[in-house]
């Protein structure tokens, strides 16, 4: 496992690229140059490189943004990527995948409950019985998720995974065009289990007060899982908490913003979908190019 973390370089013109300290960042961390065009640099958290960008990105902090000076700037962002090795010890998975469809317009969410009452935004979920999809969107593909949130299925996996006993078709919702034809499967897992967040100390920054639903903040790769919770686990899981985007820095401005719904702020928050070993097995050798996170026993 390694893991990359974005540095943006502002060496974009003549000028700062001239500047002394601006040559030497860009000779030390060539190796690390990801788009030339945009100063952007991965670089390896446990490099020399690493250590010598991050002390660079304090010092010159104070000349972020000012006109012909140099800067270096370090994101909160990190690229994990694992090896052989991580999937083979991993003892649960994500689903991740990469590639994406765009669903018609208007699609709805669906409140936690009848009464909200969160204290930054109503949390909002998708919901499998608003999602509307047309067949050039889907194309031949055989998974993917959607710029609506959740997993999707084609009838070709579905049919497989539940002939291998993984999974019934209770699990899988029909995902329809405009015109009523069908298109692919949503995957609703039956099983939910909540501890994601406690075996991964999650930050929890919203609640509602009526239903007790949960949001959180993100949280850094890897995962991990707990022996009690990988107990838990069926071949599809989702789990009882909520991830939303981290919004609490934004202006009020920004804030007001976006949209509302049912007169109230809305953020969407998704569950993580989470397979477990034998299902991620069998996945892989019917579907070797399908994308995963893998999740750890915790120690």
């Amino acid at each position: 496992m390694k893991q990359y973390v974005k540095f943006h370089s502002n060496a974009l013109t003549e000028k700062v690229r001239k500047l002394p300290a601006s040559t030497e960042f860009a000779d030390v961390c060539r190796k690390y140059l990801a788009d030339e065009g945009m100063g952007l640099y991965w670089i390896d958290r446990a490099s020399d490189e690493y250590r010598y960008a991050h002390e660079l990105a304090l010092m010159f902090t104070e000349n972020f943004g000012e006109s012909g000076n140099f800067y270096v700037s370090e994101s909160d962002m990190i690229l994990t990527k694992y090896d052989k090795r991580d999937y083979e010890v991993a003892e649960a998975f994500c689903l991740n995948f990469i590639h994406m469809v765009y669903v018609d317009d208007n699609v709805d969410y669906t409140e936690c409950c009848n009464s909200p009452k969160w204290h930054i935004s109503n949390g909002v979920e998708p919901d499998a019985k608003y999602l509307c999809l047309s067949k050039t969107s889907w194309g031949k593909r055989d998974y993917a998720t959607s710029d609506y949130g959740g997993m999707l299925f084609s009838e070709n996996v579905v049919k497989k995974v539940i002939e291998g006993g993984l999974a019934n078709y209770d699990e899988f919702h029909e995902v329809n065009s405009e015109k009523g034809d069908f298109v692919c499967y949503y995957l609703c897992p039956k099983n939910r289990y909540r501890g994601f967040a406690k075996d991964n100390q999650m930050t929890l920054v919203d609640r509602c007060e009526n239903c007790g639903k949960e949001r959180y903040n993100p949280t850094e790769e890897p995962y991990f899982i707990s022996r009690e919770n990988i107990l838990k686990l069926k071949a599809f899981n989702i789990t009882e908490e909520c991830i939303g985007p981290v919004i609490e820095n934004y202006s009020s401005k920004m804030m007001d913003s976006f949209s509302y719904y049912n007169g109230s702020r809305q953020m969407v928050i998704e569950p993580m979908y989470i397979v477990n070993k034998e299902c991620y097995n069998f996945l892989k050798k019917n579907y070797s190019r399908m994308q995963f996170i893998p999740i750890f026993r915790l120690a």
